[in-house]
Protein backbone atom coordinates (compact mmCIF):
# COMPACT_ATOMS: atom_id res chain seq x y z
CA UNK A 1 0.00 0.00 0.00
CA UNK A 2 1.34 3.41 -0.97
CA UNK A 3 1.44 6.57 1.17
CA UNK A 4 -1.57 8.10 -0.58
CA UNK A 5 -3.61 4.94 -0.11
CA UNK A 6 -2.80 4.91 3.61
CA UNK A 7 -3.80 8.58 3.89
CA UNK A 8 -7.12 7.89 2.18
CA UNK A 9 -7.76 4.71 4.18
CA UNK A 10 -7.03 6.45 7.48
CA UNK A 11 -9.19 9.45 6.54
CA UNK A 12 -12.12 7.14 5.77
CA UNK A 13 -11.57 5.10 8.96
CA UNK A 14 -11.98 8.31 10.93
CA UNK A 15 -15.04 9.34 8.92
CA UNK A 16 -13.36 12.49 7.60
CA UNK A 17 -14.19 13.89 4.20
CA UNK A 18 -11.48 15.54 2.12
CA UNK A 19 -12.79 19.03 2.93
CA UNK A 20 -12.52 18.42 6.67
CA UNK A 21 -8.96 17.08 6.43
CA UNK A 22 -8.00 19.95 4.13
CA UNK A 23 -9.30 22.48 6.67
CA UNK A 24 -7.31 20.80 9.46
CA UNK A 25 -4.15 21.03 7.37
CA UNK A 26 -4.80 24.45 5.88
CA UNK A 27 -4.67 23.17 2.29
CA UNK A 28 -7.20 22.78 -0.48
CA UNK A 29 -9.41 19.77 -1.04
CA UNK A 30 -7.67 19.12 -4.35
CA UNK A 31 -4.32 18.95 -2.53
CA UNK A 32 -5.72 16.18 -0.30
CA UNK A 33 -6.86 14.27 -3.38
CA UNK A 34 -3.42 14.75 -4.96
CA UNK A 35 -1.78 13.32 -1.82
CA UNK A 36 -4.15 10.36 -1.90
CA UNK A 37 -3.62 9.68 -5.61
CA UNK A 38 0.15 9.84 -5.19
CA UNK A 39 0.47 12.86 -7.49
CA UNK A 40 2.61 14.57 -4.85
CA UNK A 41 5.24 11.93 -4.31
CA UNK A 42 7.62 13.65 -1.93
CA UNK A 43 5.70 14.95 1.04
CA UNK A 44 7.62 17.55 3.03
CA UNK A 45 8.34 16.41 6.58
CA UNK A 46 6.17 19.12 8.10
CA UNK A 47 3.22 18.11 5.89
CA UNK A 48 3.69 14.44 6.77
CA UNK A 49 3.77 15.35 10.46
CA UNK A 50 0.58 17.45 10.19
CA UNK A 51 -1.14 14.66 8.26
CA UNK A 52 -0.18 12.09 10.90
CA UNK A 53 -1.46 14.29 13.72
CA UNK A 54 -4.69 15.09 11.87
CA UNK A 55 -5.24 11.41 11.10
CA UNK A 56 -4.38 10.27 14.64
CA UNK A 57 -1.51 8.10 13.48
CA UNK A 58 2.24 8.22 13.04
CA UNK A 59 4.38 9.41 10.14
CA UNK A 60 5.88 5.91 10.11
CA UNK A 61 2.47 4.38 9.47
CA UNK A 62 1.72 6.78 6.63
CA UNK A 63 5.12 6.10 5.03
CA UNK A 64 4.68 2.34 5.36
CA UNK A 65 7.81 1.88 7.41
CA UNK A 66 7.99 -1.11 9.69
CA UNK A 67 6.02 -0.19 12.74
CA UNK A 68 7.20 -0.68 16.26
CA UNK A 69 4.72 -2.37 18.61
CA UNK A 70 3.97 0.99 20.26
CA UNK A 71 3.03 2.46 16.87
CA UNK A 72 0.51 -0.32 16.34
CA UNK A 73 -0.89 0.27 19.81
CA UNK A 74 -1.10 4.01 19.18
CA UNK A 75 -2.94 3.45 15.91
CA UNK A 76 -5.54 1.28 17.64
CA UNK A 77 -5.80 3.64 20.63
CA UNK A 78 -6.39 6.65 18.37
CA UNK A 79 -9.31 4.90 16.69
CA UNK A 80 -11.16 4.52 20.01
CA UNK A 81 -13.65 7.05 21.32
CA UNK A 82 -12.54 9.05 24.36
CA UNK A 83 -14.36 6.82 26.87
CA UNK A 84 -12.64 3.72 25.49
CA UNK A 85 -9.30 5.57 25.44
CA UNK A 86 -9.74 6.30 29.17
CA UNK A 87 -10.46 2.62 29.80
CA UNK A 88 -7.33 1.56 27.91
CA UNK A 89 -5.25 4.13 29.79
CA UNK A 90 -6.57 2.98 33.17
CA UNK A 91 -5.98 -0.67 32.26
CA UNK A 92 -2.42 0.07 31.13
CA UNK A 93 -1.77 2.05 34.31
CA UNK A 94 -3.13 -0.85 36.40
CA UNK A 95 -0.90 -3.35 34.55
CA UNK A 96 2.13 -1.10 35.05
CA UNK A 97 1.40 -0.85 38.78
CA UNK A 98 1.02 -4.61 38.92
CA UNK A 99 4.34 -5.06 37.13
CA UNK A 100 6.12 -2.61 39.41
CA UNK A 101 4.84 -4.00 42.68
CA UNK A 102 7.60 -4.75 45.08
CA UNK A 103 7.40 -7.50 47.59
CA UNK A 104 8.67 -6.36 50.94
CA UNK A 105 9.87 -9.12 53.17
CA UNK A 106 10.13 -8.39 56.83
CA UNK A 107 11.56 -10.98 59.11
CA UNK A 108 12.16 -10.63 62.80
CA UNK A 109 14.38 -13.26 64.35
CA UNK A 110 15.47 -13.72 67.88
CA UNK A 111 16.90 -16.59 69.84
CA UNK A 112 14.87 -15.37 72.80
CA UNK A 113 11.15 -16.03 72.24
CA UNK A 114 10.33 -13.63 75.09
CA UNK A 115 12.31 -10.70 73.66
CA UNK A 116 10.38 -7.50 73.29
CA UNK A 117 11.40 -4.89 70.76
CA UNK A 118 12.49 -1.48 71.89
CA UNK A 119 10.62 1.72 71.09
CA UNK A 120 13.43 2.66 68.67
CA UNK A 121 13.16 -0.72 66.89
CA UNK A 122 9.39 -0.29 66.73
CA UNK A 123 9.75 3.25 65.29
CA UNK A 124 12.32 2.05 62.75
CA UNK A 125 9.99 -0.73 61.66
CA UNK A 126 7.08 1.69 61.28
CA UNK A 127 9.21 4.11 59.23
CA UNK A 128 10.24 1.23 56.98
CA UNK A 129 6.62 0.14 56.52
CA UNK A 130 5.50 3.72 55.83
CA UNK A 131 8.21 4.09 53.19
CA UNK A 132 7.28 0.76 51.61
CA UNK A 133 3.61 1.77 51.58
CA UNK A 134 4.45 5.14 50.02
CA UNK A 135 6.57 3.50 47.31
CA UNK A 136 3.80 1.05 46.55
CA UNK A 137 1.12 3.77 46.35
CA UNK A 138 3.26 5.88 43.99
CA UNK A 139 3.49 3.09 41.43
Amino acid sequence: MEVGERIKQRRKELGYNADYLASKLGVSRSTIFRYEKGEIEKLPTEVLEKLAISLNTTPGYLMGWTEKPQDKLLNIYNQLDSKKQDEVYNFAKFKLNEQNKKIFTIAAHSDDPNKEITVKEFDDLNRYLDEADKNFDDK
